[in-house]
């Protein structure tokens, strides 16, 4: 019988390639990563025992308290309300209009005539009881820019001496209503 040999040409897709035996397997090296999981585990523990101090105040800490109506408000005669729309700045419960918010970064005889004002009820105040605390009641509508709550801030609590000053947005749709009827 005739020998039949197959011969195979390894030319053509190239020489044969024998395996490395000691070739290194690639790795991640996870001590870094343990320590960055670690620094957020800590402090998303942190952060978690932060918002449960925010819901219950440390003893002896007064909150400030919020007006339901008109009324409460009225009673309280050592708050001074201020309200303050896209288009004008109204002062006390007989809102009486001081100008517009721009008036109150530009134009001067506005800006002192509110000190003044300002300046005559905290003394009114402190004639009345000199162991009280004026505060204002800062009434703002949404649509208010900040430049300008910045620029009532500065006068009530730098020229006119106001340490106590409470914020809160105007909720009722009617613009001459202090509170929303519920």
């Amino acid at each position: 019988m005739k020998r039949i040999s197959y011969s195979v040409n390894r030319t053509i897709s190239g020489p044969r390639k024998a395996r490395k035996h000691n070739a290194k397997v690639p790795t991640i090296d996870i001590t870094s990563l343990c320590d960055i999981l670690t620094i957020l585990l800590v402090f998303l523990i942190k952060n978690v025992s932060m918002e449960v101090q925010k819901s219950s105040p440390p003893p002896k800490m007064d909150l400030p308290t919020s007006f339901q109506n008109e009324q409460q408000l009225q009673d309280k005669t050592d708050v001074i309300l201020v309200r303050m729309y896209p288009d004008r700045v109204v002062y006390g419960l007989q809102s009486r209009i001081v100008g517009s918010p721009q008036d109150l970064i530009s134009n001067n005889q506005v800006m002192t005539s509110l000190v003044n004002e300002l300046k005559s009820d905290y003394s009114e105040v402190m004639k009345h009881d000199p162991d009280g605390q004026p505060s204002i009641l800062f009434q703002a509508d949404r649509q208010v820019q900040c430049e300008f709550v910045t620029a009532f801030l500065a006068l009530a609590s730098n020229n006119a001496g106001y340490s106590n000053i409470f914020f809160s947005t105007i909720k009722a749709s009617d613009p001459n209503q202090i509170f929303r009827q519920e």
